[in-house]
């Protein structure tokens, strides 16, 4: 996929993406990827309440480089660090380039939409973070909290 055929996606503070059905995806593809927003694989928004509705949806983000975490505005408009996160019931499939995370930003896989809470949902699966680049920095989390989750974590170059 050449880098110079895709242009920028930014999700900014504040935007939610969501994708509500069972088996549904969120795919996300550019030269740069941004977020500083919230991608919500299995959720739908009711009443500006995040309810998890959507067995086993996925995550799938595609770029040279890979950015979690960047500058927001808070309650008076003036510029901060905030994080980006990532939640799914099913898998978060990240490829690239260069992928990195903020102290602020999370990612995490639950099957029954609970995320640590009790979930919704009917715990068929497990959840899976899987990310395939070649350089990395993390500094937040990364969690799937399904007892056969897993976290696949790839890099050709430092980690």
């Amino acid at each position: 996929f050449p880098s110079h055929d895709r242009g920028a996606v930014n999700v900014g503070s504040g935007v939610r993406i969501l994708s509500s059905g069972d088996e549904s995806n969120i795919n996300v593809n550019g030269s740069q990827v941004n977020v500083v927003g919230s991608l919500l694989a299995g959720a739908q928004l009711l009443d500006n309440n995040v309810t998890w509705t959507g067995k086993g949806a996925n995550l799938n983000i595609n770029a040279d480089n890979i950015t979690f975490g960047g500058a927001g505005a808070d309650g008076s408009a003036d510029m901060v660090t905030r994080g980006g996160s990532a939640q799914v019931t099913g898998s978060v499939n990240i490829s690239g380039v260069q992928f990195s995370m903020n102290g602020l930003s999370n990612i995490k896989g639950d099957a029954t939409g609970g995320f640590g809470e009790i979930g919704s949902l009917p715990d068929t699966g497990d959840s899976q973070v899987n990310i395939t680049v070649d350089e990395i920095t993390i500094d937040g989390l990364i969690q799937t909290y399904d007892d056969g989750g897993d976290n696949t974590i790839d890099s050709t170059g430092l980690l």
